[in-house]
């Protein structure tokens, strides 16, 4: 959803989880990921989309926020996308 908005909208795409998880699901540290965070939303002056749902930096994007879109999806939904992405890329090795 948030690269189909940013591409109608010619914003920048922030993927959090791309920003967070690296080398296979390795974690950033924080003050790491909150700086490319900073860099991201400085360098989009026409404004940004952000993907994903990280509580440790919701300052540095809802404060600069002019609109939320907060997908409320049914948990079975959400559960079982997530259990077959997890399961996929376990065995694909495949990166965030």
């Amino acid at each position: 959803m948030a690269h189909i908005i940013g591409a109608r909208l010619n914003l920048s795409v922030i993927e959090l989880d791309a920003l967070y998880h690296v080398n296979y699901w390795d974690d950033t540290p924080l003050d790491e990921f909150r700086a490319k965070i900073e860099r991201i939303t400085k360098s989009s002056p026409n404004g940004w989309v952000s993907a994903g749902n990280y509580f440790r930096v919701k300052d540095l994007l809802m404060d600069q926020a002019d609109v939320v879109v907060w997908l409320r999806l049914p948990f079975h939904i959400v559960y079982w996308r997530l259990l077959w992405r997890t399961i996929r890329d376990l065995f694909t090795k495949k990166p965030i």
